[in-house]
């Protein structure tokens, strides 16, 4: 999904965790390190959409590429957030305040770092700062086909639904 939002010209910020200050209203993103990690048959197919350089990081199953082209400066303002879902059709509805808030938490990195740690209080913040994530920014559930072949609808969709919600605004 993010080489083909990449290919539309959308800044690349991230292709895996996002991070998140919740202390702005609305809460900013940091970019992270631009570098995709792809499946080669997807690189294969999706690859020629970056500008696609090999990374010195080796990778089991994934191929690591350096993006080169129209990375994200600065620290952009999160509209909302998109739970990823696979479906038998794409579709984006709105998560009800606890339902956004336990895929917050079950999707989290954060957690699985904390759960490892013995530190007084440390998952009761993370779990403050889910919950004010969740009722600064509405949080979406978007279902999608698993097919490349698919993805610019899926992307076109998406742009769809944030137009939407830009007017609303």
């Amino acid at each position: 999904m993010v080489s083909t939002l990449h290919a539309k010209g959308y800044d690349f910020i991230t292709d895996d965790v996002l991070s998140i200050d919740v202390h702005h209203q609305p809460p900013i993103v940091t970019p992270s390190y631009p570098e995709v990690r792809l499946c080669a048959d997807t690189v294969e197919t999706m690859g020629h959409i970056f500008e696609l350089h090999d990374s010195e990081i080796e990778s089991h199953w994934k191929e690591e590429k350096l993006v080169e082209s129209r990375v994200a400066e600065g620290c952009p303002p999160l509209l909302c957030l998109y739970i990823l879902d696979v479906g038998d059709r794409h579709e984006i509805t709105t998560l009800p305040l606890q339902h956004a808030f336990l895929e917050l938490s079950h999707h989290s990195r954060a957690i699985r770092a904390i759960n490892t740690l013995d530190v007084k209080g440390l998952r009761a913040a993370h779990f403050q700062q889910c919950m004010k994530l969740v009722q600064s920014v509405p949080v979406f559930k978007l279902k999608r086909r698993r097919s490349l072949e698919e993805m610019p609808q899926v992307v076109e969709l998406i742009e769809n639904h944030v137009q939407t919600l830009c007017q609303i605004a």
